[in-house]
């Protein structure tokens, strides 16, 4: 019998677990990539993309194209908002090239998930903190499980082009700009540094919380530099000359710098946030304090909302155990605080943007705001238990990785994680992304919202037709984003729509078939 057990644990190796975590990654992913087949742009998509789209119907040239997104970034710098990078790329949604183009939001969103972001933490993880390649693969298809499925908004992270261009792509460009921060100070390659400074001059001009969180991470390499400088133990980092590399880190850094000021000396927030919108040393004072409490509030929120964050500490934890070894020259296994202090602090600085605004903002916080929260404490999650166990193991002098203790661990916590999921079942997946999707999908309104949306295309795309009138639609369309056409084509949506197909008006037909 005890033969038997050792045989099934080495097949039931961290190599094969990392498949089975990857597979369940894909499954996962299936009814979000069939709805994307099936998604349209709406709203703020076709508003911001109507100046290039008419430009694209007449053939125009190049200039014409990139004369079109200027004078977008330019009209909403002085009228709504100051993020230029952000509305350069709203200028260019999908449905501007086709219809159908639509699609590439969602699988965009998840190359900057799973790339992106899977680029930094392998650099993190295994390179730094010394997990193996399988360990890695095993705990990172899990992570993304939980950020794709538990996401607070998943209509603008994964399937709303304006929302997860203004936040799931710059967490992405930012997870990148990271990545090749490290590769600069560890290798000192030029290349590194120039495409690092390209990405936070992209940053400097998109979404507030990326923009602090790159912020964070350069202070952060500033003090691993400085450690590692003074540290005694030689070597330690892996970094030579760390002070003068960093000092290079302010060119990227200024640039950041640069185009934050830029965007939020923009013009256009003092309209949305009010005549009083602007600098006050005091609320930086009072947005500091607030953050610090946010951060920890938004940790335990998580914690009851995404009920597998549990369980996914504690198979991180029995991971980390059997695969990392303990090694005089990762710092982080001496000195666990600094670690743990950082991620607080990076996690509770990305809510200062939200905080310091308050409810001044009159369209309101966008979701994706909140999508970038959970995305950070995720990845803080996975850092900070990995730093904990490399720590423990120190302390207990348990040098080896893969120790016999350790594999006998492994078995029983994997079936006490496989069987709390399926005793907590329906408490695991009730507003989950795929929840959503498959009762959507199963429901019918999937098929209704196809026909409805094929129905709409045949007035607006037909050049004969002038003043539209389209029939009623219902704006709740699951895990889609759809803003409602109404009966006034002085509104928003009606006339964003009309500006995009080319119309003098679209509204929609009242009710009484008046």
């Amino acid at each position: 019998m005890r033969e038997r057990y050792r045989k099934f644990a080495d097949w039931l190796s961290w190599k094969m677990l990392s498949i089975i975590a990857a597979g369940m990654l894909v499954l996962s992913l299936l009814p979000v990539i069939y709805l994307s087949l099936f998604n349209y742009a709406t709203g703020d998509d076709l508003g911001y993309g109507a100046s290039l789209h008419r430009v694209l119907m007449k053939d125009g040239s190049i200039a014409d194209m990139v004369s079109a997104v200027v004078r977008n970034v330019k009209n909403s710098y002085f009228s709504f908002q100051g993020t230029w990078s952000s509305i350069a790329l709203f200028s260019v949604e999908p449905s501007v090239w086709g219809e159908r183009f639509y699609t590439v939001t969602t699988w965009i969103a998840l190359s900057c998930l799973i790339i992106c972001q899977g680029i930094l933490v392998y650099e993190l993880l295994v390179r730094y903190a010394g997990l193996n390649k399988d360990s890695f693969m095993f705990l990172f298809s899990l992570m993304l499980v939980i950020q794709t499925q538990y996401m607070p908004y998943h209509r603008s992270g994964l399937f709303w082009y304006t929302g997860m261009a203004h936040y799931v792509i710059p967490y992405g460009i930012c997870m990148l700009g990271l990545f090749w921060m490290l590769r600069f100070l560890s290798g000192g390659r030029k290349s590194y540094l120039v495409l690092c400074f390209f990405a936070m001059t992209y940053l400097g001009g998109a979404g507030y919380p990326e923009i602090v969180l790159a912020a964070m991470g350069f202070l952060s390499a500033f003090a691993a530099a400085l450690i590692s400088r003074f540290d005694k133990k030689k070597g330690a980092s892996g970094w030579q000359n760390p002070l003068s590399r960093a000092a290079w880190l302010l060119i990227p850094l200024a640039a950041l710098a640069a185009g934050f000021v830029i965007s939020a000396k923009a013009p256009g927030n003092r309209i949305r946030g009010g005549a009083d919108f602007g600098f006050d040393a005091e609320r930086i004072v009072l947005t500091i304090k607030d953050a610090l409490g946010a951060g920890v509030k938004d940790a335990v929120l998580y914690f009851m909302t995404a009920r597998p964050l549990i369980i996914f500490v504690i198979l991180t934890a029995v991971c980390a155990w059997e695969t990392v070894s303990v090694r005089e020259e990762h710092y982080y296994q001496r000195h666990p605080l600094v670690i743990l202090a950082a991620l607080y602090l990076i996690f509770s600085a990305i809510h200062a943007p939200e905080l310091y605004v308050g409810d001044e903002i009159e369209a309101g916080i966008s979701g994706g705001v909140y999508n970038s929260y959970f995305f950070v404490f995720t990845v803080c999650v996975l850092l900070g238990t990995v730093c904990i166990v490399g720590w423990l193991k120190n302390v207990l002098h348990v040098r080896d990785a893969g120790g016999a203790f350790a594999r006998s661990v492994r078995i029983p916590c994997l079936f006490a994680a496989l069987a709390a999921c399926i005793l907590l079942y329906p408490h695991l997946i009730g507003g989950t992304t795929d929840y959503t999707a498959v009762e959507y999908i199963r429901s019918g309104q999937l098929a209704d919202f196809r026909r409805q949306m094929k129905e709409r295309l045949v007035i607006l795309e037909d050049p004969d037709i002038q003043d539209a009138v389209l029939e009623p639609m219902n704006d709740w369309q699951g895990p889609l984003m759809h803003f409602p056409v109404g009966d006034d084509p002085g509104a928003f949506t009606n006339d964003a729509t009309a500006r995009f197909y080319g119309k003098r008006s679209v509204v929609v037909r009242s009710f009484d078939g008046e």
